[in-house]
């Protein structure tokens, strides 16, 4: 039996379908460790993650993802669309697709401040058949990012990211166009297309 597309009603989210925004970067404490969690929201994510700081993860702190989530995130979902709006102050990765198929991204506005570390616009992993369209990223990492999983799940999952196409894009800030990994357990697969992408 095939699912059929879920559309949400304007009416309820309208303001969520016109701009998402993750509150604004906390710029850090300097005299703390990085993954020291001691905001409200931290001592939460914390104390339902208590393996966190022996998870595995990208290159960069990780240790601390566990306590920044990702502004939004699609979790084996098929048949997704987003158009013409923006997400903005993420405090992690901006839009991540796991285990998701069937993904048209056109329109999009991605904005986070230059110095947000691990603020990808689009985070792509274990993902596929995924067309970015028109977008614009002005992010402090990266735009686009193919992933594939991290460590021993990375490794039995062994799903990578396959049928990327990114056209018509453009970028104003950002640590790299379009990456791979650093999460790449999982491997890669031929049939990523970003030979449109404006620079």
């Amino acid at each position: 039996m095939r699912a059929r597309p879920i559309t949400l009603p304007c009416a309820a989210s309208v303001l969520l379908m016109a701009r998402a925004s993750g509150g604004g970067y906390l710029s850090p404490d300097r005299s703390r460790r990085p993954h020291d969690p001691r905001e409200p929201y931290e001592l939460a994510l914390a104390e339902r993650n208590p393996d966190y700081l022996s998870r595995p993860g990208g290159r960069a702190r990780p240790q601390t993802q566990f306590l920044r989530p990702p502004l939004l995130q699609f979790w084996k979902c098929s048949q997704i669309r987003l158009e013409d709006i923006t997400l903005q102050n993420s405090p992690f990765w901006t839009c991540h697709t796991v285990y998701s198929r069937d993904i048209t991204l056109k329109g999009i506005k991605i904005i986070n401040p230059a110095d947000a570390i691990n603020t990808d616009a689009i985070d792509l992993d274990s993902s596929e058949n995924i067309l970015i369209e028109e977008c614009l990223f002005d992010v402090g990492d990266d735009a686009v990012t193919l992933k594939s999983g991290s460590g021993a799940d990375g490794l039995r999952i062994n799903m990578p990211t396959r049928g990327v196409s990114v056209s018509q894009c453009k970028i104003l800030a950002s640590h790299g166009g379009i990456a791979i990994g650093s999460e790449t357990a999982g491997g890669g697969d031929r049939g990523c297309d970003g030979t449109r992408l404006r620079l």
